[in-house]
């Protein structure tokens, strides 16, 4: 099992207090979502994957041979200081069954202060940015993601709550 650290993707979903409202953040632009090749991989190291057409979580490979880091940040989202955030999750989209490490032992880590863009011509632009102290694990066990366009309860991360109540205190 590969471990990796993400930096937040796909739909972040956040309930906040005042008045129980809801949203729901997609990633909007191509720069805003990367892969960034780990030691071990076939790749060179730290260089940035800005072409695929989608993230593949631990390896870009099912057999683990190419390791990665995997970034996405959220652009304007506007939650007001202070807020109380109630639950936060992230929610991913199964678009291939013969990728990604199965299962995948993930480590979440939330990007510290208000991300620029990801720079695919500057090696190590995932990894080298400043990240919050805490982290969330996610275990995605074996069998879970076979299926096409599939986004429940499998694909969904444990609670971020933390993360989001950080970044907006």
């Amino acid at each position: 099992m590969n471990r990796f650290y993400l930096s937040l993707f796909a739909f972040l979903f956040a309930s906040v207090l005042i008045g129980q409202s809801s949203i729901e953040v997609r990633v909007s632009a191509p720069e805003d979502d990367m892969e960034e090749a780990l030691p071990g991989s076939s790749l060179t190291v730290g260089s940035l994957d800005a072409t695929s057409s989608d993230l593949e979580l631990g390896s870009e490979d099912a057999d683990g041979s190419t390791p990665q880091l995997t970034g996405v940040r959220f652009r304007n989202v506007e939650i007001p200081t202070g807020v109380t955030i109630m639950k936060a999750y992230l929610v991913f989209t199964v678009d291939n069954t013969t990728k990604n490490t199965d299962p995948c032992n993930i480590v979440i880590k939330a990007l510290s202060g208000n991300p620029a863009a990801f720079d695919a011509g500057d090696p190590f632009n995932i990894s080298s940015r400043a990240t919050l102290a805490d982290s969330v694990e996610w275990a995605i066990p074996a069998d879970t993601w076979g299926i096409i366009g599939e986004a429940g309860a499998d694909q969904t991360t444990p609670d971020l709550t933390a993360f989001v109540q950080a970044l907006v205190d």
